[in-house]
């Protein structure tokens, strides 16, 4: 899917939920342009919506992506599968003594995020601020549409597509990997606060900033 479809999805997609008035200022196109890609949209089960109750005044509906409309958007399914069975042929004894089922997803996740974040150039001198750039632009190749921001001394990194969604409404545990590969790029511990599993319209992790840290250990 390309064009003003595709825009809007995306804007769905990061926002939860647009009217179309919303979505036309967003998208700087009439709102009846917007309606008439809403209704192909709708024909075609990607997208859906509910009515805004208003005391006054015509009524306004709140659109909303479909699970159909989430699996339109980039997923790596095929990528995930093969990088599961190269990390499980990979495997030695050691690696594996001892460990359940879960420990061993734990492994394998940890495994492939490792590989990934290989990939991001971080010099030694990069503080926190300078890793969560770096970050960014890998979570972005990799398809998570991120957003990353400092505030409040902290920083929150917000993944509105999932690549592996399916995957991770009936198995919680592939968001270990999410993890891994931020906290192998940061090189701190991050705490996730929102997740699509739990029924969030994104994942969300936070970690404070070294300044934060600093002020907190003293």
């Amino acid at each position: 899917m390309v064009g003003t479809r595709l825009q809007i999805l995306k804007t769905l997609q990061r926002n939860g939920r647009d009217t179309v008035e919303s979505l036309a200022r967003s998208l700087k196109l009439a709102p009846a342009t917007i309606r008439r890609h809403m209704d192909i949209l709708q024909r075609d089960h990607l997208i859906s919506f509910e009515e805004v109750k208003r005391p006054t005044g015509r009524p306004e509906y709140s659109f909303f992506l479909t699970e159909a409309g989430h699996e339109e958007l980039p997923k790596n399914y095929g990528r995930l599968l093969d990088s599961l069975f190269k990390e499980i042929g990979s495997l030695e004894k050691q690696d594996v003594e001892g460990q359940d089922g879960s420990g061993l997803t734990d492994i394998l996740l940890s495994r492939i995020a490792k590989k990934i974040a290989a990939r991001a150039v971080l010099s030694p001198s990069y503080d926190l601020t300078q890793r969560a750039a770096t970050l960014a632009t890998l979570l972005e190749e990799e398809q998570f549409t991120p957003r990353v921001e400092q505030k409040d001394g902290s920083i929150r990194i917000e993944l509105f597509n999932c690549p592996f969604r399916s995957v991770a409404l009936e198995h919680d545990s592939i968001c270990a990997f999410d993890s891994h590969l931020i906290r192998q790029v940061l090189g701190t511990s991050v705490s996730l606060e929102k997740c699509v599993s739990w029924g969030d319209t994104a994942c969300s992790y936070v970690t404070p900033t070294e300044e934060k840290q600093s002020k907190t250990s003293s």
